[in-house]
C-alpha cells in the first residue's frame, strides 16, 4: 500500500526522523496557515511539480487560486485526493535517502546522493556516479554509510546527521514492513539542519493485516472497472506508473517470472494483471481494458499455460481483446500453452500476432522488446 505524503511523514515523526509541520489544507480561514507556505497535491504519483501539483503561495488571494487548481489535477492518470500545506523551507542544499528493496538480487539497498530533489531513477541513468549504494540486508553499520556519504559530497556535519536518519529510516522500513521508504528531498537548510520535506514510503500489503492503520486520506473507490476485475477473480497491480509495457499473464507464478525478466531486460512493466483461473473472453477483455488504462502503454505481451483450457479458445479470446485497444497500433506478443496447441498457433499466426510457442517466458519478453524497439 502506497502511502500519501502527509501519512509517510507521520511514520517519519513517529521513528524520530525530522520532517516539516505539515498539515491537510481546508479553508483559507485555518489559523495554522502562515505565509509564506506551500501548497502540495496528495495523490499517489510521482513528478507532482511539473504537473502544477505544488505551488509556494504568499497571500490568501494565491492561496484559493492555487489550491482550485491544484484540487482539479489529475497527475499520472490519478485524481489528487487532498492538499497538504507544508511551511516554506530555508533550503541551502538538497540530499537523496532512501531504502529499498533489489528483488533481483533479494537485498534490502540504502541509496543516498547529495543531489536531491530529483528523480533518482533518472539520477541513475544519467551518472550513476551520482548515487551511493549501500547493501543493508543484514542490518545498518554508521561508520561505513558515514564513510560513504561523506566520500559521495557530504559535508561531515551533514552526514553524521544523515547516519542518524538513516538509522532511523531503516528501523521504519523494518518494523512497518516497508518495501520502499525514501526521502527526497532531505533539505540542509543555511543553518546546517537536515529535515525531511517530502516522503515516498510504501507498505507490503500483505503485510497490512500486523500494521497499524496508517491513513489519514481515505483511499478512492474501486472503479467499475477495478471492481469488474474483482469480480472475475482477476489479479491487478499497477507495478510503476511510468511504465509503458502491460503484462497479462495466467497464474501468479509465471506472472511474477514475467514480471522479473521484463525488469532484467529492460522493460518497464507498468503493471501485473493476473487473469487467474477462471477464463473467457470476458476476461481477456478485462485483462486488456485494465492495460490500457495507461495511455503510455507501448506494448502488451500475454504469457499464459491454460491447464484444461485449449490453446485454440484462448487464442480466440486474445484476438477478441484487441478490440480493446482502441484503434491503437502497439505491438502485442503472444507466448500461450494449453490443450491442443497447434490450432490456437495457427490462429495467432493468421492474425499477425508474433507467437512463441515452445519456446521460453525469457524468449517472449526478447521478442517483445525487439518489437518494441522496432516500433519506437
Amino acid at each position: 500500500m502506497d502511502l500519501y505524503e502527509i501519512e509517510g511523514k507521520k511514520l517519519l515523526h513517529e521513528f524520530g526522523i525530522p520532517a516539516d509541520e505539515g498539515f491537510l489544507y481546508t479553508s483559507k480561514d485555518d489559523e495554522r496557515i502562515q505565509f509564506p507556505c506551500v501548497l502540495k497535491a496528495q495523490v499517489l504519483s510521482g513528478k507532482r511539480g511539473k504537473a502544477g501539483g505544488v505551488k509556494v503561495v504568499h497571500d490568501v488571494d494565491e492561496l484559493e487560486k492555487a489550491a482550485e487548481t491544484i484540487s482539479g489535477l489529475v497527475i499520472g492518470g490519478k485524481k489528487v485526493q487532498a492538499i497538504m500545506v507544508s511551511p516554506f523551507m530555508d533550503i541551502a542544499k538538497e540530499h537523496y535517502l532512501g531504502i529499498t528493496l533489489d528483488a533481483l538480487n533479494r537485498k534490502r539497498v540504502l541509496l543516498y546522493s547529495s543531489y536531491g530533489g530529483m528523480d533518482i531513477e533518472q539520477l541513475a541513468e544519467e551518472d550513476a556516479s551520482k548515487l551511493v549504494r549501500m547493501d543493508v540486508t543484514e542490518g545498518l553499520e554508521p561508520e561505513e554509510l558515514m564513510k560513504l556519504v561523506i566520500g559521495g559530497g557530504a559535508s561531515e556535519n551533514a552526514a553524521a546527521q544523515i547516519v542518524d536518519i538513516a538509522s532511523k529510516l531503516y528501523r521504519l522500513f523494518i518494523d512497518c514492513d516497508a518495501t520502499t521508504a525514501e526521502i527526497n528531498p532531505l533539505v540542509e537548510s543555511s543553518d546546517g539542519k537536515l529535515t525531511a520535506a517530502d516522503s515516498k514510503v510504501v507498505i507490503d500489503s500483505s503485510a497490512l493485516y500486523r500494521q497499524k492503520d496508517m491513513t489519514i486520506i481515505p483511499r478512492p473507490a474501486l472503479s467499475e472497472l477495478e471492481q469488474m476485475a474483482e469480480e472475475q477473480k482477476i489479479g491487478y497491480v499497477e507495478i510503476d506508473e511510468t511504465g509503458n509495457v502491460g503484462l497479462v499473464v495466467i497464474g501468479a507464478g509465471l506472472g511474477m517470472a514475467t514480471l522479473d525478466t521484463a525488469i532484467f531486460y529492460g522493460l518497464k512493466p507498468y503493471d501485473f494483471t493476473d487473469l487467474g483461473s477462471k477464463l473467457s473472453e470476458h476476461c481477456f477483455r478485462i485483462g486488456v481494458r485494465l492495460v490500457m488504462q495507461n495511455p503510455g502503454i507501448k506494448a502488451i505481451l500475454f504469457n499464459g499455460f491454460g491447464g484444461m483450457f485449449s490453446t485454440k479458445e484462448m487464442a480466440q479470446w486474445i484476438l477478441a481483446s484487441m478490440d480493446e485497444l482502441g484503434g491503437k497500433k502497439i505491438p502485442v506478443v503472444v507466448k500461450l500453452r494449453g490443450y491442443a496447441p497447434e490450432e490456437g498457433w495457427s490462429l495467432l499466426e493468421e492474425a499477425g500476432i508474433p507467437l512463441i510457442k515452445n519456446g521460453t517466458t525469457d524468449d517472449a519478453v526478447k521478442l517483445l522488446k525487439q518489437k518494441l524497439e522496432e516500433a519506437i
